[in-house]
């Protein structure tokens, strides 16, 4: 348990934005791109169901698809 402990650590230091930043390094799928790129068509299909929806609002729904693929670069993850 000492070890995720020290993972778990170490990412809190590190700020969500710059986790998202690291997903342009990630490979999706060679035809797809990367996991940034996967991220943003996530963040694009949020806006459409958000409106047709109407639940929350535009910035809640787009903060969370922002960060939704963030924690794939975490050290705790990776």
């Amino acid at each position: 348990l000492a070890d995720g402990v020290s993972l778990y650590e170490i990412d809190l230091a590190v700020s969500l934005e710059e986790f998202v930043e690291k997903l342009k390094t990630v490979t999706f799928q060679k035809s797809l791109g990367s996991v940034y790129d996967k991220m943003l068509r996530i963040a694009a299909h949020a806006k459409v169901i958000q409106r047709l929806l109407n639940m929350s609002t535009p910035e809640k729904v787009h903060r969370a698809a922002y960060l939704c693929k963030c924690d794939l670069v975490s050290k705790m993850v990776f």
